[in-house]
């Protein structure tokens, strides 16, 4: 935190960017389990990529068998396109986003291009993480509140699209 505060004070761009990296922070497949504890250094990672684009800062998570000379290889990379990028067993992945035709059939289906919302309750869901068409609502069954607890009823809510990214 402290080197990212004194890089932006002083404007210290440096050729290779900024790099962050972490060690199964985050999750390739659907059965992968995370290191939870680098979760912190990631999102920080996230923010500053946000908030200083003049610091060029790439996110780089290992996997637990991928060498750190890795890093070293994207740093020289000549012209970066991605700033997030996982490594598993040396095989590259990054992030993408991805339309889905089930949901873009669902929305011409609904009146007006939008999604109808249900009335019994519900939780908007996204089943496949990185896709912003496949959100949808799930009905779910309510908890009674516990003692010292309450019941609310939501009447709006936001979606920020950074969230749909994190998802």
């Amino acid at each position: 935190m402290r080197l990212l505060q004194q890089a932006t004070r002083r404007s210290l761009a440096t050729e290779g960017g900024f790099w962050f990296v972490t060690r199964g922070a985050q999750a390739v497949g659907e059965a992968e389990s995370t290191a939870i504890c680098q979760a912190a250094l990631v999102g920080l990672g996230r923010v500053a990529q946000m908030e200083h684009p003049e610091l060029s800062i790439g996110l780089v998570d290992l996997g637990e068998s991928d060498k750190a000379s890795l890093v070293i290889d994207e740093a020289k990379a000549a012209e970066r396109q991605e700033n997030q990028i996982a490594y598993r067993d040396s095989t590259r992945y990054v992030a993408r986003l991805e339309s889905d035709s089930a949901a873009q059939s669902q929305l011409k289906q609904a009146e007006g291009g939008r999604m109808e919302v249900p009335r019994s309750p519900h939780q908007l869901r996204i089943p496949r993480p990185g896709s912003f068409d496949a959100l949808r609502y799930q009905t779910i069954e309510p908890v009674a509140p516990g003692p010292g607890q309450v019941k609310l009823e939501v009447r709006a809510t936001g979606l920020n699209f950074s969230d749909v990214l994190k998802a």
